[in-house]
């Protein structure tokens, strides 16, 4: 059976249509908790849209057109007003550099395809017990039954027994560390042996 959202049009209207559902007020008053990643997606595309077309298309249209005019490429075009020649320069320079970080980007991608690969059934970054694992590592089943046992919403407690409860409970928590983030850490970025060489 196909996903709800399989089609390529299908997530665009409902993110339209969950703005009739996902009201400030709403949101405010904790009625539709799902909602608050609308405000997000908004925040990211709205600055994105104006950008597109205020700014990246108008300049695509013109290195393209000064392109086909003048049949000179990127560093060459700015003959047309001296002036100017220092942005060819810095186009070739920002691309370069652009091109370095991002590589290192697919290179992550790469290790992770690479690791989940020649893995068992079982991803390294799921469990604990690996040679880069702390003794503070917990999986999330680990987490979770930690904070059920702890029971702080139990009916007899007061306001106050309750959030004293989980204020404790949050601190204690806060002392363990997810596989997830030691494996990225501790093997993807090599911390584990710039902390314990020192």
């Amino acid at each position: 059976m196909p996903s709800v959202l399989a089609m390529s049009g299908d997530f665009l209207i409902s993110a339209i249509n969950m703005v009739e559902v996902c009201d400030k007020k709403k949101i405010i008053e904790n009625k539709n908790p799902d909602c608050y990643w609308f405000f997000y997606l908004g925040a990211f595309l709205i600055p994105y849209y104006v950008t597109l077309i205020c700014g990246g298309i108008p300049l695509f249209f013109l290195e393209v057109a000064l392109g086909q005019y003048t049949s000179i490429g990127g560093l060459g075009i700015w003959k047309i007003c001296p002036i100017f020649k220092g942005v060819g320069y810095a186009a070739a320079i920002i691309a370069f550099w652009l091109n370095c970080y991002y590589i290192v980007v697919l290179a992550w991608g790469l290790y992770y395809a690479y690791n989940s690969i020649i893995s068992s059934s079982v991803l390294p970054w799921s469990t604990c017990g690996h040679w880069w694992n702390l003794d503070s590592c917990r999986t999330l089943s680990q987490v979770r039954n930690i904070t059920q046992a702890a029971q702080c919403t139990v009916a007899h407690l007061s306001a106050n027994q309750t959030e004293v409860c989980l204020k404790n409970l949050t601190e204690h928590l806060a002392q363990f560390t997810s596989p997830v983030k030691e494996f990225w850490e501790y093997v993807c970025l090599l911390f584990f042996v710039k902390e314990h060489n020192k």
